[in-house]
């Protein structure tokens, strides 16, 4: 597996941490072949959540039966918002194994997915409604517990920065609405 960081930049460490759960969760979510095969950029975006209100996304970088190559946005607003950056990660993960285990897959035509056996065009299904979302929000939380598990090093930085008491207040929403 090769992992690439580009946007705005973190720390080594920070790195370091990123590609061990990105490491973990793929343990966790696909076969170690696979695994191995995958190459994902993760592109950090200083303060996404703020402009867009978006924590996070994933693309499919190329356009094969089985792809292999994914770009994974992250939103950062700074090391408090560090544990939330982890578990988005794990989320979008989740969709990386999907559409690398071809459970999820574009179809031909506009906006058109497959999940599974069904078809769905994208923009008839609210964002809640989506059974690859559905599943991903499912398991997110139990990835980024495992993936902290595995990982003492991240499960320390985010105790010790309190990575996971950062929610966005409405000042922080407002600030640049």
């Amino acid at each position: 597996m090769l992992i690439d960081f580009t946007g705005y930049p973190l720390s080594k460490v920070q790195q370091d941490m990123i590609r061990s759960a990105t490491s973990h969760a793929l343990d966790y979510l696909v076969s170690t072949r696979m695994k191995n095969s995958l190459e994902i950029t993760i592109i950090i975006r200083k303060d996404l959540y703020k402009n867009k209100l978006l924590w996070g996304d994933m693309s499919v970088e190329d356009d094969s039966r089985s792809p292999k190559f994914y770009d994974v946005r992250l939103s950062y607003s700074g090391v408090q918002s560090y544990g939330q950056l982890i578990k988005v990660l794990c989320h979008e993960l989740i969709h990386v194994a999907q559409f690398a285990t071809r459970r999820l897959r574009h179809l031909s035509g506009p906006l058109r997915i497959g999940f599974g056996r069904a078809h769905y065009t994208s923009s008839d299904l609210d964002y809640d409604d989506r059974p690859w979302e559905l599943e991903a929000h499912a398991l997110e939380d139990e990835i980024y517990a495992y993936v902290r598990e595995k990982d003492p090093a991240i499960e320390k930085y985010i105790q010790a920065k309190a990575c996971d008491s950062w929610r966005p207040t409405d000042a922080f929403l407002a600030s640049d609405l």
